[in-house]
């Protein structure tokens, strides 16, 4: 779980820095599939305001 914890702190702070890109990214991106069951991974993904192709 700590692990998780840490992967999503990272990946909410690339968002953060660059929402167009990585936004989309963590919606589709299949090396993130392990945190797609988790809450919290689920909650971040439910607050971005970008669309799904980047665009």
């Amino acid at each position: 779980m700590g692990r998780a914890r840490e992967a999503i702190d990272c990946i909410a702070e690339a968002i953060r820095l660059n929402p167009q890109k990585d936004g989309p990214a963590a919606r589709t991106d299949p090396d993130l599939d392990r945190l797609r069951k988790n809450k919290r991974f689920q909650a971040l993904l439910a607050s971005l305001n970008v669309p799904l192709s980047g665009s």
